[in-house]
């Protein structure tokens, strides 16, 4: 083992900060879950979507493609039948992002308004890996590009879709300004 390696495995400090970082991140987004409900239960608003009666799980790992994440499916439905989820994803040295991710009858069930979502830099994936942090991985559309007729059409010869937009992780501090925005342009009327 090279002598950098043997010195980081052995520095204490590095593996603490990691955690540190970990907690905070969790924190972060438990903190935006709650803030979710609060938007919810203020009845100010009408989701355009079955609301989970059951909280979000932060899951976490240290190795998709090489770095740490952590991942918020909150409102989520998830079955192998058909998938509802609003999806937050901390990808530690690459980016932050929401997803609202649609299988089954959730295509046709959760209306999508495009000119909600048109300017504000909101990418499509259908029938690929719509799990997949990566989008550098797979095909995506800009929805900007698209038109009324042809997003409908989209939408309706597709099995999954998964609308995101992501984040740098400088703006980590505005998570939850811009998940509320998110989750308003995706699943508010």
């Amino acid at each position: 083992m090279e002598d950098r390696l043997r010195a980081f495995l052995q520095d204490k400090q590095s593996f603490e900060l990691k955690n540190k970082l970990d907690e905070e991140i969790s924190s972060l987004l438990y903190s935006f879950q709650r803030a979710l409900d609060a938007m919810l239960d203020s009845g100010e608003h009408q989701p355009n979507f079955l609301r989970s009666k059951i909280p979000g799980k932060v899951s976490k790992g240290n190795n998709h493609y090489g770095f740490p994440y952590q991942v918020l499916d909150y409102s989520a439905y998830l079955t192998k039948e058909a998938s509802f989820s609003f999806r937050t994803s901390i990808w530690y040295g690459n980016y932050f992002s929401f997803s609202l991710i649609l299988t089954g009858h959730f295509i046709k069930d959760t209306p999508l308004d495009l000119n909600k979502l048109k300017g504000k830099q909101y990418l499509l994936t259908c029938d690929e890996n719509i799990w997949e942090t990566d989008f550098t991985k797979h095909k995506t559309i800009d929805l900007n590009q698209l038109t009324q007729p042809e997003f409908e059409e989209l939408l309706e010869n597709s099995n999954q879709i998964k609308v995101f937009t992501p984040f740098s992780l400088n703006q980590i501090g505005a998570l939850t300004r811009l998940g509320i925005e998110s989750f308003k342009s995706l699943l508010i009327q």
